[in-house]
């Protein structure tokens, strides 16, 4: 037989396949009389069947690669017996030719990729036969041979002995299965397969899990393949995946056995993991084809959506291409699992350009960990193979942070680095694979709810299984990878990029760093080093408004400790961080843009200064004058998110100056109870409380209960904020005559008389008694008033606080809002200053009021049977809020708005959310029945819009 070098052949399948294109050298091309050039192994013997029936006995001919060639005069010959073929036409690549032992009528015209010969003088013998496929000019294609001995045809190049015949199996026939190896070694005995691509059925099964899936592995690629119903050329189909090669034959280093033992251990590993099982057709099988690329040295795959997978192996062989070829098909077989979930591959809902990005990230996350698994490698070592084999990895891909965008998904390696990631992200930090299935479990409840192609998103999904907005997410994982966590863990290449600022080396010296462009949904670093410098500074974000970023900075003590702290521009857009270079060794900013909106420019501004300015962040929030030194207390409030370790600092009162001491991890929102007497220090905010106790004892008050002013200074004796209470007027105090500390011209508070009773603010902080009232105390906690709603089947009772903590009582971190805008959870401290108490009440009294009056049911209350709302300040013009559906928690944030505009503003917002409390009352806050998806919510909102408008108007 004439040398046909590499000879590549595809046949098709829709289970596994295996397919190549590999180049040809040195080989010989015959042109037959009328038709084009024909390559010696172009066109192959692929399945013989010798069947006890003879009129079941065929012969199939697979045409790989001969596109245009005519077959007139070419014969296939055996031991004693020759039979000549007829032209064909249309023939081309990827074509099967059955020659069927019988009489009937030829199907000679190739279009349908099928063609059928009759021969009645066709006679198959398995037991000591050979047969070769000879053109016009005597030039042998392909030979094969069947016996117990060698093959006495010296033309042949067969080596060894011959395919051994297995008797007494009717439905079953010789198939080729990978390349033409021109030996016996890959012909298996399988389910007969004519006209179509030759398979190898198996079963993956846990008997005592009870499942099992049937597989179906097929050897190559036609270029047709129809859907399940024969309707479709799933071929072209919507797909979940790219880089599809459909030519070419299995690649001569792997076989059917080895794919088999790896599609056993992925779907065993996914099963193990809890996950569903993967989509199977409508024969209840999972379809797997398998091809060959001899000019690529990786594997590549593709799912479509209805399950059907291909695996196009590369030529890198051994280990690393062990690990390629394992790691396409686990990656594959997960994208069969998502089309599972996606109302059983009736519709392509993981294919849309939004979504790319999470399916490939959950595909290679469980491609490379089911890989690691079954070979026993690390994340370091299996990225180390994929290397070598040419195949992504995360030293040479998604190295760039800044500027190269994850959104839109694109069809490249870093990419799928990137978005995976992501999911090992999501995996280390949020329960490990069980939110995985999570996520597919609610894509699936979903999308059940509407066959009909309704957008269920992964984003939507992965904010419902992690509690967490998508963008604080997003950011979270940038972080991740980027502060060292990732490579700490897995040995993930540390990202080298970062901008560096310095510090500026005397007073009034100001130095920038930036703003340099971080492109939509990407990450920048900023480092400032504090070693060798001693001049204080403070640091701004020079970012302008229209962008919008999420910033974690990362403040690392001299003394080793570190703590961090989250921003979001522009909601902070007025923060100020003070910074000591003899405490602080240095900060690290990590700043992601979130979507596309502004120029995405964003840097520091850094200012040398001996004095900080605390004034407007640092309040006293709440006093205790009654009663012994043991009653009275002062209670300040933190509202920015700067850490303040109050060293140097003091509060001075008409009794004198007392130092503060030090207090670790006081950050924004947190409280500190300055208590008299003794008792045991707290000095730790880590909780967002502090205690410290300042004596003097001996039951002594320290604040006089009728007439004091208590000073707050910092370390320059600077002071950050004042009060002043009386029974007399006018104010006895040393700095009553400066309005911009305490504006004289106001009466003063009068002090509480009960020490169940303290002085507290509510609101802004006006410098004067406006807001200030007595109410029941609050230590450690955010002030609030309390009153009840009167109807005629009892009261209703409401509390209203001034602020918004960390935790918010009785509502769960992964709660599921009902409604609300872009600023809940992101400012916090107190309501705006042209806001009253007086007005809130009287909002949510006639609201609660108005709806009563019209029927509706009262809104879902906590716990202790209280309705809570929550006033905080945001830093945009217009008010927005939120509602959860446990126990109808109410969060406000009043915008900058004042006037008549920012009462119908607030108004609005007050009974949009109350109205969200009476719908959760009516699902009984145990399910968030009108926010999981698109439809409901939209009548949700329309209910609550509608409500919060109509009781406005009418207020």
């Amino acid at each position: 037989m004439v040398d046909r070098g590499k000879k590549n052949k595809i046949i098709a399948v829709s289970v596994i396949v295996i397919v190549a294109i590999g180049a040809i050298s040195g080989l010989a091309f015959f042109l037959p009389d009328g038709g084009n050039p024909v390559v010696p192994g172009s066109i192959t013997f692929s399945e013989v069947n010798d069947a006890v029936n003879p009129a079941d006995e065929y012969i199939e001919l697979y045409c790989w690669e001969a596109p245009g060639v005519s077959t007139e005069g070419w014969q296939i010959k055996s031991d004693g017996n020759s039979i000549t073929l007829p032209k064909i036409q249309n023939l081309d690549s990827l074509t099967y030719i059955i020659l069927r032992r019988g009489t009937g009528t030829d199907e000679l015209d190739a279009s349908d990729k099928k063609v059928t010969i009759y021969q009645s003088t066709l006679d198959v013998n398995t037991d000591d036969d050979w047969y070769s496929l000879v053109t016009s000019s005597g030039v042998i294609l392909d030979y094969i041979y069947f016996g117990s001995g060698l093959p006495d045809n010296p033309q042949a190049d067969w080596t060894g002995s011959g395919i051994q015949s297995i008797p007494g199996a009717p439905e079953e026939s010789w198939q080729m299965w990978g390349e033409d190896l021109d030996n016996k070694t890959n012909w298996i005995f399988r389910m007969k397969t004519p006209a179509t691509a030759n398979i190898d059925e198996f079963v993956v099964e846990n008997a005592s899990a009870g499942w099992s899936i049937p597989v179906v592995l097929g050897n190559g690629l036609s270029s047709i393949e129809p859907d399940d119903d024969g309707s479709k050329n799933v071929e072209y189909s919507s797909r979940l995946v790219g880089d599809v090669m459909i030519t070419g034959t299995p690649a001569p280093w792997t076989s059917n056995d080895k794919i088999k033992e790896m599609v056993d251990y992925t779907l065993k590993y996914y099963k193990n993991l809890g996950l569903p099982s993967p989509y199977l057709g409508r024969d209840g099988k999972m379809k797997i084809t398998i091809g060959y690329n001899a000019s690529k040295t990786y594997t590549t795959g593709s799912c479509s959506r209805v399950g059907n997978i291909k695996i196009t192996i590369g030529s890198k062989s051994g280990m690393a291409g062990n690990v390629t070829l394992k790691n396409v098909v686990e990656h594959e077989i997960m994208h069969a699992v998502q089309a599972s979930e996606s109302a059983e591959g009736a519709a392509d809902r993981w294919g849309t350009e939004k979504d790319n990005g999470f399916t490939e990230g959950m595909a290679v996350w469980g491609g490379i960990t089911s890989t690691m698994g079954n070979y026993n490698l690390t994340w370091t070592e299996a990225m180390q193979y994929l290397k070598d084999a040419g195949s992504h990895n995360w030293w040479e891909h998604w190295t760039n942070t800044h500027t190269y965008s994850l959104f839109p998904f694109e069809n490249t390696w870093s990419s799928y680095i990137g978005w995976g990631m992501f999911f090992k992200f999501l995996n280390e930090t949020y329960g490990g694979p069980s939110v995985f299935k999570k996520i597919l479990e609610r894509v699936e409840t979903w999308y059940s709810k509407d066959k009909k192609g309704w957008n269920c998103g992964y984003e939507r999904a992965i904010e419902k299984v992690t509690g967490k907005k998508f963008e604080d997410l997003w950011h979270e994982f940038y972080v991740w990878s980027m502060d060292g966590s990732a490579t700490k863990a897995n040995g993930f290449p540390p990202f080298t990029h970062k901008w560096e600022a310095v510090p500026p080396p005397g007073v009034g010296v100001v130095t920038h760093d930036g703003p340099n462009y971080v492109g939509p949904w990407c990450t920048d670093k900023e480092f400032v080093n504090c070693s060798g410098k001693t001049q204080k500074f403070s640091i701004r974000f020079d970012i302008n408004a229209s962008n919008r970023f999420v910033i974690t900075a990362v403040f690392k003590h001299k003394d080793g400790s570190e703590h961090r702290v989250k921003y979001k521009w522009p909601e902070h857009k007025d923060v100020i961080i003070n910074i000591d270079p003899n405490t602080m060794g240095n900060i690290t900013f990590y700043k992601t843009r979130i979507g596309k909106t502004g120029d995405g420019y964003a840097g520091i501004e850094l200012t040398g200064t001996n004095n900080f300015h605390y004034s407007g962040n640092v309040h006293i929030n709440e006093v205790q004058a009654a009663g012994s030194d043991h009653d009275q207390y002062i209670e300040i409030s933190t509202w920015d998110e700067q850490p303040y370790d109050l060293a140097g600092w003091t509060l001075e009162t008409s009794h004198g100056s007392l130092p503060l001491m030090p207090v670790d991890n006081l950050y924004g929102n947190s409280h500190l109870m300055i208590r008299f007497g003794m008792g045991a220090d707290d000095l730790d905010a880590s909780d967002g409380h502090a205690t410290m106790y300042l004596g003097p004892g001996a039951g002594i008050p320290y604040l006089d209960p009728l007439d004091d002013f208590i000073a707050l200074k910092n370390d320059t004796g600077g002071i950050v904020d004042y009060f002043y209470y009386s029974g007399m007027a006018p104010p006895g105090d040393p700095y009553g005559t400066d309005p911009t500390i305490w504006d004289a011209g106001d009466a003063s508070i009068l002090p509480n008389g009960d020490p169940m009773e303290s002085m507290q603010r509510w609101g802004g902080d006006l410098n004067n008694s406006t807001n200030w009232y007595v109410n029941l105390s609050s230590p450690n906690e955010v002030n609030a008033f309390e009153f009840v709603v009167v109807w005629q089947y009892g009261i209703i009772p409401v509390r209203v606080h001034n602020g918004i903590t960390f935790e918010l009582p009785g509502v769960a971190t992964e709660d599921f809002r009902l409604g609300g805008g872009e600023s809940v959870f992101v400012t916090r401290g107190t309501p705006a200053s042209w806001v009253t108490r007086e007005q809130i009440w009287e909002m949510a009294n006639f609201s609660l009021d108005f709806y009563i009056q019209m029927g509706f049911p009262i809104p879902e209350l906590g716990p202790d049977g209280m309705l809570d709302i929550f006033i905080s300040n945001s830093s945009q013009n217009h008010t927005t809020g939120a509602c959860f559906r446990q126990n109808g928690t109410i969060i406000i944030n009043v915008g900058q708005t004042g006037g008549m505009a920012g009462l119908v503003g607030l108004k609005n917002v007050v009974e949009h959310e109350i109205m969200h409390a009476v719908t959760a009352q009516a699902h009984g806050g145990t399910h968030d029945h009108w926010g999981n998806d698109d439809d409901d919510e939209s009548f949700n909102e329309g209910i609550a819009t509608w409500a919060g408008l109509a009781s406005t108007m009418a207020n």
